[in-house]
């Protein structure tokens, strides 16, 4: 995927790696500016729970302009990558289902401040 990097394909890329596939998306929403997104996955059999909040390697969320997304779907597939369009960017809710049955949607400034606040939270 570095090849859509460098030809300016992606408003943003992160991977799930470290926190889950949720806690990345999110991530991807705290940026400047916030955004939010509406996210639909198929849940291939998998609990909710272990889909959204469980750590997986080799998932990469890429976010890139509607009419570059041709180019990046086929860009993942000529290197044998797969690549699905799973949502879109918002303006400040953070929505995601799971076969269709709403699992999260808040205001994405709430989890912000929940996320900014976290560790401090934790230690008093």
């Amino acid at each position: 995927m570095g090849e859509c990097a460098e030809k300016n394909l992606l408003s943003s890329a992160n991977d799930a790696s470290e926190g889950s596939i949720a806690t990345a998306l999110a991530e991807c929403c705290f940026g400047e500016p916030e955004t939010g997104c509406k996210i639909n996955l198929p849940s291939a059999g998998i609990r909710p729970d272990l889909l959204l909040f469980g750590e997986t390697q080799n998932i990469m969320l890429l976010s890139c302009p509607p009419e570059k997304t041709e180019t990046v779907l086929k860009s993942a597939k000529t290197h044998n990558l797969t690549a699905s369009t799973i949502g879109t960017v918002t303006a400040n809710t953070f929505e995601i289902t799971v076969d269709g049955k709403t699992a999260i949607s808040q205001p994405i400034d709430k989890l912000k401040k929940i996320w900014d606040t976290a560790l401090e939270n934790q230690l008093r």
